[in-house]
Order: C-alpha cells, then sequence, then structure tokens
C-alpha cells in the first residue's frame, strides 16, 4: 500500500476561508429556517384555534337545526288536523 500523501501546506491554508465561508452561510441557513419554522408554528397554533372555533360552531348549529326540525315536526301534525281547504280542480 502507498502511505496518503498529505497536500502541500499552502493548498490546506486556501481551503480554511472556503471553509469558514461555507460554515458561515450554513448557519445564516439555519437562522432563516428556524424563523421559517417559528412563523409556521405560530400559524399552525392559529388554525388549531380557529379549527376549535368552527367545530363548536358546527356543534352549536346541529343543535338548533335539531330543535328547529322538532319544532317543526311538532307544528306539522297540527295543520293537518287544522286541515286544508280542498284544492279546485
Amino acid at each position: 500500500m502507498e502511505p496518503q500523501r498529505r497536500p502541500p501546506v499552502w493548498e490546506e491554508e486556501a481551503l480554511v476561508p472556503e471553509l469558514v465561508d461555507r460554515l458561515e452561510y450554513q448557519d445564516a441557513e439555519l437562522a432563516s429556517l428556524r424563523a421559517d419554522l417559528e412563523t409556521l408554528r405560530e400559524e399552525r397554533e392559529k388554525l388549531e384555534t380557529d379549527l376549535v372555533i368552527a367545530e363548536r360552531w358546527v356543534h352549536t348549529l346541529a343543535k338548533e337545526l335539531e330543535l328547529a326540525d322538532a319544532q317543526l315536526k311538532e307544528l306539522r301534525p297540527l295543520s293537518s288536523r287544522i286541515g286544508t281547504p280542498p284544492r279546485p280542480r
């Protein structure tokens, strides 16, 4: 096996600024992604709250509809007992 050759020192030194730039870019990108994540979490929380409110409204409206339907059913037999005039032919 051939021993691994080390690159010349000047090549290694040239890599340092490139690696620093790369780390700074990745750090900035990570900060941006964290900010986006926080915004999305806040939006999700608001949507979850809106969903709970909407579910309560639907439940309330369903109860009101059932009550109105029951009241209509009570009124129908009364009108049929009163009778309706025969329709002209």
